[in-house]
């Protein structure tokens, strides 16, 4: 899945265009646990933005192009 760009490449898109964790594991042939445990677990390292709130049922995720400061 390609890291998607806001209209001015610096800001991520809305949430609702993020992907599904759904679609996420699909795409690396891993269950929606596992797949949603990992992203997670990247998402402390900073590496991964998580919606927080479901949009349609389903957590979003972004790939962090800059590692976030703890």
């Amino acid at each position: 899945m390609e890291r998607a760009a806001g209209a001015d490449g610096q800001h991520p898109p809305a949430p609702e265009h993020w992907p599904k964790t759904r679609e996420l594991a699909d795409k690396c042939g891993e269950n929606i646990y596992t797949t949603r445990t990992l992203l997670l677990a990247l998402e402390k390292e900073g590496k991964v933005s998580c919606t927080h709130r479901s949009i349609n049922n389903s957590l979003r995720w972004y790939i962090c192009t800059s590692a976030k400061k703890a």
